[in-house]
């Protein structure tokens, strides 16, 4: 898939000094373009594999997420943004263009959204 942006990129990006939730959101914009791109099992099955790669901010707060600020987009084991759309992406993978690409794009925007807004949250907790 165009574009997409691997793990290593993110980490590499991250090291050398780029913001950590600028990463996220890009990341999560890309996601969102091939979705909007995406016909097949196969192309979303390469979305897949990106959209479950950890985000620098995994590896700034050592993966403890209770302290992490994503940890309402993320929520692990809870009905969160990232895992509606993780399950809605695993029907894309099996049924490829039968369902209609916009379900799919809705829940990578709310992500998008969501992201957004934790890092202006965080903002204001650190001034």
């Amino acid at each position: 898939m165009a574009n997409l942006l691997s793990y290593h990129d993110m980490i590499e990006r991250y090291e050398n000094g780029e913001n950590a939730f600028d990463i996220s959101v890009e990341k999560w914009k890309r996601i969102k373009e091939n979705v909007d791109m995406a016909h097949t099992p196969q192309q979303f099955h390469s979305i897949l594999e990106y959209a479950a790669f950890k985000v620098p901010l995994c590896v700034e707060y050592d993966n403890n997420c209770s302290v992490c600020p994503l940890t309402r987009v993320c929520s692990s084991g809870v009905d969160g943004s990232f895992q509606k759309f993780m399950r809605t992406l695993q029907a894309f993978c099996i049924a490829g263009d039968v369902l209609p690409n916009s379900a799919l794009t809705n829940l990578a925007e709310k992500v998008i959204v969501e992201l957004e807004e934790c890092k202006e949250q965080f903002k204001k907790t650190v001034s």
